[in-house]
């Protein structure tokens, strides 16, 4: 049964899921907006955005909220990737020192 995410909290921890379960969800939402106001728009950000936006509904099962594997595994390949991109910058940067070095 799909209810919203305090319902899931009712079911699984009772009055204290209702009182705790807002506070963290807000928590959790405010911060991503204030990310996603801060952050460099590129085309890679306003994808995350995008996807978080469409894929994190307030109606979500709250444990979702806490643990989901989906969002784990998507921080994980970003962090990869950012940091091959910038192993790649470092690397294209240096072989530029060392072709302007030859040519001089």
């Amino acid at each position: 049964m799909a209810t919203l995410f305090i319902g899931d909290a009712w079911a699984n921890w009772g009055v204290a899921g209702v009182i705790l379960a807002p506070l963290y969800v807000g928590i959790l939402v405010q911060m991503f907006f204030i990310i996603c106001l801060k952050v460099k728009k590129t085309p890679l950000s306003l994808a995350i955005l995008v996807y978080y936006s469409v894929k994190n509904g307030l109606d979500n099962n709250f444990n979702l909220f806490i643990y989901d594997a989906d969002k784990i595994m998507f921080f994980i390949l970003l962090i990869i990737i950012c940091s091959m991109i910038k192993i790649l910058e470092k690397i294209a940067t240096k072989r530029n020192v060392i072709i302007k070095q030859c040519n001089s």
